[in-house]
């Protein structure tokens, strides 16, 4: 009996290990040219970051429209948290830092998400988190603003 304890103990703890792998990103830009002056793009720029920071913990951190800059620091990815034997075990964020530029004709937008740690597992893979889906999801991020900005009527 107390081999197939021991047996058992080993086959379980080899389910739930896992490797730590560090992944750097990189920033993502994209240059859209579009119809408007520098004044109407800064608004949408200044409007799209509102609708879409809709956790508290994203905020706009710098905006200046003389210069056609909004900057903010954006909840990127929320991995949850849970409760487990009374306390709560959070699972971490990564945030990115969101860059939009304005100018007469055309708009910028830089997305520099954090490093963040990937983890390997050999029982179930299809949870984790990878550089290409981070990467993926920036990319719908950049197709969002750049539809905003050329569907988005800001006149009365």
């Amino acid at each position: 009996m107390k081999k197939y304890v021991i047996l058992l103990s080993i086959l379980l703890s080899s389910c739930y290990t896992y490797e730590r792998v560090p992944i750097t990103m990189e920033p993502i830009d994209r240059t859209i040219m579009v119809e408007g002056t520098k004044s109407d793009l800064f608004v949408k720029a200044n409007n799209w970051m509102v609708e879409i920071f809709t956790s508290p913990k994203s905020v706009i951190q710098f905006s200046d429209k003389e210069a056609g800059v909004v900057t903010g620091r954006y909840l990127f990815k929320d991995f949850g948290s849970t409760v487990v034997m009374g306390e709560v075990v959070d699972f971490g964020q990564i945030y990115a830092i969101i860059k939009l530029n304005v100018k007469d004709g055309a708009s910028k937008i830089t997305i520099d998400a954090e490093n963040f740690i990937e983890l390997h597992s050999k029982t179930n893979e299809s949870y984790r988190y990878t550089k290409e889906k981070a990467v993926q999801e920036i990319q719908v991020l950049m197709d969002n603003y750049e539809q905003y900005l050329k569907t988005t009527d800001i006149s009365f």
